[in-house]
């Protein structure tokens, strides 16, 4: 009878020997051992879900502050480039005012210069309009100088166009830079298996 264990289940009174209760209690520990294993290997990969979770909204968090960098530096060149396109735009104006005024001393001496052909025809009375022919002569060279004035102005507008043809060509360049480092992040997507 010391072999035996009585124990009580749902159908009733029922005995349990010796090796029995050994084997029910092997089995437990067995099953426990299980389950210990089981919850451990849960605990792992949940530890390891929680780092690549972790890892990976570092790298989001990483890669926005790389974008929000890359799209002021974006911002910036587009408004450096605005700025150039904006001076350009007035030294074409300038250089338009210009070209009219050279058209307005243009036209004066053509007016000059027809008021000299009836000297011309006129030889017997060049004695008698030396004087307005001296002063003609010297609006002549003074409308000469004018002119010569605006083509310098006129030069020193078209190389400030051409250094602001530059500045524009360096900011596109700078753009297509910036374009191509924002771009740089979206290829670590390549090598990652779709789901």
């Amino acid at each position: 009878m010391e072999d035996t264990k009585i124990i009580i289940t749902e159908n009733g009174i029922g005995v349990m020997s010796k090796q029995e209760d050994d084997q029910l209690q092997l089995a437990l520990e067995k099953f426990e051992n299980i389950m210990n294993v089981r919850a451990e290997k849960f605990r792992r990969l949940a530890t390891r879900v929680r780092t690549v979770v972790r890892g990976g909204m570092m790298m989001l968090v990483m890669i926005g502050v790389a974008l929000s960098l890359l799209l002021w530096m974006l911002a910036t060149r587009m408004h450096h480039t605005e700025k150039s396109l904006l001076l350009m735009q007035q030294y074409v104006q300038s250089v338009q005012h210009d070209m009219r005024d050279i058209r307005k001393v243009i036209s004066v001496m053509e007016q000059r210069m027809y008021l000299m052909q009836p000297i011309s025809q006129n030889i017997s009375a060049i004695g008698a309009n030396t004087d307005n022919m001296s002063q003609d002569m010297t609006d002549l060279s003074q409308a000469m100088a004018d002119i010569n004035q605006r083509m310098v102005s006129v030069e020193g507008r078209l190389r400030n166009i051409s250094n602001s043809v530059g500045h524009v060509g360096h900011s596109v360049n700078g753009m297509n830079y910036n374009v191509r480092q924002m771009s740089r992040p979206t290829k670590m997507f390549n090598w990652m298996p779709l789901p």
